[in-house]
């Protein structure tokens, strides 16, 4: 054999070796593809491998509390989740990970909808043991780490926590995926994650979701990272009934949490109705607008007993009557005991307050902010912000917010994903306006690991059954 044709041989026999490890399984809920449940499909997957899902509705045996068992595979929908359904008919779950599973095994692509478990989640990432209202699930060594993507959480219930994805001692990677009016008893209606959980929630929406402490989101003794979220309309309750305890939007116990470029809108709750941050927690919130949430206590933003910092946000339109106390509740920014640190933001037009603190009065240190009312601090200013108008809160080119930040404190990007102070001024708020230029962020984490291999990669976008035949009848191999 020539030496030109048995560098080509070799180059066929090393992207048949590529094919013998990563293949596409195919499902059909009518039975026209080589597997009819999804279960069964990732029973015969190996690592590398694709399960892909084809248009339908999946219900019943094998099509919920579906087990990737630790394999490093990919499962999605063959056109998207608008019609690539899972059907939980109100008992069990879609899927499981507790077999430390990583970022490489991965879903993406479905609706999940009509779960309903006693202990939590459509999606279940790590194993755990329920407690109830005040006792967070023991952690556990079964973990579960998986990349979940452009899926759709709906009518899902748990009478505990995380009635979208419940999340324990496990760092799952979560993106562009809709969480909308998912039921949790207890904790975080759109999703929990508690015990040392890293979890990273990224360009996700949650809306109408509810729980007594986390309407979208409640962390629990973790770390999270939640970037580029829609947050609107989620509510708290109490037995079902509004209002509930504690973070309309989200809540953050005894966790460290950054929050950025989030838009937290109309959720309504008792403490924070916005966002909630509580007992020995730490947090960054950054170019963030919290607008049009409605609580008794801290309507934008509640605080109590942890470090906070709020740089570059817009906190607006909130409210806050305080209910039964015997002081006002504060429609923007309240806190107790430590007082937040606040810089280039804006905090006007609240009702009920802008600023405010419990009797022990501890409030907050501010600077090169716009503050209703004033407030003493550097570069603090006391002048109309000049919204835009009609729910729209960049400001205008009159603003006199223009200019008047500083570098130390500004975030890297405003919330239209844009570097802030290209032409070296800095906007206070949420936004860097009128738009000067600026370019897009990095913004998305990525999910993929850079020790792929090419092989495995190449075998999605080859037919290599193709190849074998062409290179064949090419130079006559036999």
């Amino acid at each position: 054999m020539k030496r030109s044709a048995l560098f080509l041989h070799a180059i066929f026999l090393l992207i048949m070796s590529g094919q013998a490890f990563a293949a596409d399984l195919k499902v059909a809920a009518d039975g026209s593809a080589q597997f009819d449940t999804i279960q069964s499909a990732i029973d015969s997957a190996v690592n590398g491998d694709r399960v892909i899902v084809a248009d339908g509705e999946y219900k019943g045996d094998k099509n919920k509390d579906i087990d990737f068992q630790g394999k490093a595979i990919t499962v999605m929908s063959e056109r998207g989740p608008e019609n690539c359904i899972i059907d939980c008919e109100k008992s069990g779950r879609a899927f499981i990970f507790y077999h430390n599973e990583t970022e490489t095994s991965v879903v993406s692509g479905f609706t999940i909808k009509n779960a309903n478990t006693a202990d939590g989640g459509a999606i279940r990432c790590g194993k755990y043991n329920p407690g109830d209202i005040y006792t967070p699930p023991k952690a556990t060594e079964e973990k579960g780490s998986p990349t979940i993507s452009n899926c759709v959480f709906t009518d899902n219930y748990t009478d505990y926590a995380g009635a979208g994805i419940i999340i324990n001692t496990s760092d799952p990677v979560i993106k562009d995926c809709r969480f909308d009016k998912n039921k949790a008893t207890h904790y975080g209606g759109g999703i929990a994650f508690m015990n040392d959980s890293k979890p990273k929630i990224i360009n996700c929406s949650f809306t109408n979701n509810s729980a007594y402490s986390g309407g979208a989101i409640h962390a629990e003794e973790s770390q999270g990272e939640l970037v580029g979220l829609y947050v609107a309309d989620n509510f708290t309750t109490t037995n079902g009934v509004p209002p509930g305890y504690d973070g309309g939007g989200i809540c953050i116990r005894k966790s460290e949490t950054s929050i950025e470029r989030c838009t937290i809108l109309r959720n309504k709750s008792y403490w924070g109705a916005g966002i909630s941050v509580k007992i020995n927690s730490t947090s960054k919130i950054e170019s963030c607008l919290i607008a049009e949430n409605e609580g008794q206590r801290g309507g934008g933003i509640a605080v109590r007993k942890s470090n906070v910092s709020i740089y570059g946000c817009t906190i607006t339109k909130n409210s806050a009557p305080g209910g039964n106390n015997d002081f006002e509740g504060i429609g923007g920014v309240y806190s107790e005991e430590i007082g937040p640190e606040i810089a280039n933001s804006i905090i006007w037009g609240n009702a009920n307050g802008q600023i405010g603190a419990d009797k022990d009065e501890t409030y907050p240190a501010i600077k090169y902010s716009c503050i209703e009312g004033g407030y003493a601090g550097s570069g603090n200013i006391d002048s109309d912000p000049l919204f835009t108008g009609g729910g729209d809160y960049h400001v205008t080119p009159d603003s006199p917010c223009l200019g008047t930040a500083n570098a130390e404190n500004a975030p890297t990007y405003d919330l239209d994903n844009k570097v802030r102070a290209e032409d070296g001024i800095y906007t206070m708020g949420a936004y860097e306006e009128p738009k000067v230029g600026g370019k897009d962020s990095p913004g998305k984490v990525s999910s993929s690991s850079s020790s792929g291999c090419f092989i495995n990669t190449a075998t999605k976008f080859f037919n290599f059954s193709q190849i074998k035949k062409s290179l064949l009848s090419l130079f006559n191999f036999q």
